[in-house]
């Protein structure tokens, strides 16, 4: 529970930090920008494309008619910023890994900034990242899939706790996956670091997931996540539980 809190509270203080550091937001233009792109982008075509189709099922007119053309909307809307959100957070890779380690240099936990290694080094880091947040999204639909399943079955009431579940934890994944590559965890061993930490990691995505929620927010969610998340493993890098040679062992303890 400890941990939990700890990686939910980090986002707020990331909040904090990039309101405060003229550096930090300098870098966050990018991933808004991207954001914001996707998210018109992903509206236009889910209400364009998905409006007809759902419209032509509707009756032609009257009460339930406008009923349903007003329900279609919203949902699509939704699903439309729900996808926007994901999509953004693989489209915005490149741009999110400078931030989380200039947001390493504000912490002084990172003595070379950003770019520090040339530039090959730096495209390569964000190139392991993209890889490794595509993997997850990967693995975020097919458990979503099969999460539908329970529908079928008498325990359908745990398909939306489990689901918000999943998409927070991979969320929070994706957000810390910058700090941990750059120490040189990826694949297997970096999901060996996030299940020991598996409170961080899920109090991060958290954290995200519900300010993904708010309406406008989510243009800033990416960004205030990355450096919140990045605080987050810097937190726990300080406190000694995120040695550098994990050996197999039991989720640290508060993190659970």
């Amino acid at each position: 529970m400890r941990g939990l809190i700890s990686g939910f509270t980090a986002v707020l203080r990331g909040a904090k930090m990039l309101a405060g550091s003229r550096r930090l937001k300098r870098l966050a233009v990018m991933p808004v920008a991207l954001s914001l792109v996707t998210l018109v982008l992903l509206s236009y075509l889910f209400l364009h494309y998905g409006q007809a189709y759902i419209t032509a099922k509707l009756p032609a007119d009257g009460i339930w008619a406008t009923l349903g053309t007003v329900a279609s909307t919203v949902v699509l809307l939704l699903g439309a910023v729900v996808a926007a959100f994901y999509a953004s957070m693989l489209i915005s890779q490149p741009f999110m890994d400078p931030l989380s380690a200039a947001t390493e240099a504000e912490l002084e936990s990172l003595p070379v900034t950003a770019g520090g290694g040339g530039v090959r080094a730096v495209v390569r880091e964000g190139w392991l990242v993209v890889v490794d947040v595509a993997v997850d999204m990967f693995w975020l639909v097919v458990i979503q899939a099969l999460l539908l399943l329970l529908h079928f079955t008498p325990f359908g009431w745990l398909q939306p706790v489990l689901a918000w579940t999943a998409a927070a934890w991979f969320t929070g994944t994706g957000i810390v996956c910058s700090p941990l590559v750059r120490r040189g965890w990826r694949g297997r061993k970096r999901w060996r670091v996030m299940r020991r930490h598996f409170g961080v990691v899920l109090g991060v995505g958290t954290g995200a997931a519900l300010l993904a929620m708010v309406p406008l927010a989510q243009l800033l969610t990416l960004p205030i996540a990355v450096v919140g998340g990045t605080m987050a493993m810097v937190d726990v890098e300080r406190a000694g539980r995120l040695p550098h040679n994990l050996p197999e062992a039991e989720p640290a303890p508060g993190d659970a």
